[in-house]
């Protein structure tokens, strides 16, 4: 199973009517409309990436009232998230060196 993200950009105040849309989508996961650089952000998962471009990315962007959309399939983990506790590695703190006087116009 693939899963990417569709970043959307919709004309001015329409938002929420367009993240509705996108809602009635198979294969859409959520759909949440934020702000920023865009105005919706979906996630969608599907048997290709091929399959989430026309089956998703397509009909977002055949929407009238959709701008842009560009989708960023999610790249395979590297490794497993750790099970253990995250326990920092120890550091020393340095003093700080002490303040030069007569130095500058406030130090005159």
């Amino acid at each position: 199973m693939h899963e990417a993200f569709v970043l959307i950009e919709t004309e001015v105040g329409r938002a929420e009517a367009v993240a509705r849309r996108i809602r009635e989508l198979l294969g859409v996961q959520y759909v949440e409309t934020v702000r920023g650089a865009y105005d919706v952000v979906a996630r969608a998962d599907g048997p290709t990436i091929a399959h989430i471009q026309a089956e998703i990315l397509s009909p977002i962007q055949a929407d009238p009232q959709v701008t842009r959309a560009l989708l960023c399939p999610l790249g395979q983990r590297a490794t497993e998230p750790s099970t253990q506790p995250f326990e920092p590695e120890p550091f020393t703190i340095v003093e700080p060196e002490p303040a030069l006087i007569g130095v500058g116009v406030w130090g005159a």
